[in-house]
């Protein structure tokens, strides 16, 4: 609604003109696309066996760290870091975490209520968002 309203004052749509009214909220729409996270595990956090996952765009960073807790948190999707080549699931003397730090790139730490798709269209390298996460502080 808001959107209409100021594109309105512009002059771009005229009050009552649905045709161009409906083509404004399907840009809106299509705008909101699936982005691909890379997780990549810092310090004592352990690897994910899956660690490429395509999330909506319009989910936020908060969204993500509680999938990370979930996953991190079941013992079938880690691999400890010296088996990663191999891919062998090995259990883990760790309890499941009741926190995560996220890091978008290699010191960013993008706060709980920032959309995926912003920080995608920002700082995706290769057409995928890298993700790093760890227990405890990694960067400063």
């Amino acid at each position: 609604q808001l959107l209409l309203n100021v594109v309105g004052i512009f002059g771009m749509l005229k009050e009552g003109d649905s045709s161009n009214t409906s083509s404004v909220v399907d840009a809106k729409e299509k705008a909101v696309a699936s982005v691909l996270l890379h997780f990549r595990s810092v310090g004592e956090a352990p690897a994910l066996k899956k660690n490429k996952f395509k999330i909506s765009g319009d989910k936020k960073i908060f969204d993500v760290e509680k999938f990370m807790l979930k996953m991190l948190g079941n013992d079938n999707s880690v691999t400890d870091a010296s088996k990663k080549t191999t891919g062998e699931v090995v259990k883990t003397s760790y309890q499941s975490p009741r926190s995560i730090y996220l890091y978008c790139g290699s010191g960013f730490s993008p706060t709980g209520d920032q959309l995926l798709q912003d920080l995608f269209d920002c700082f995706q390298v290769g057409g995928e968002l890298t993700i790093f996460y760890s227990f405890m502080e990694a960067w400063g």
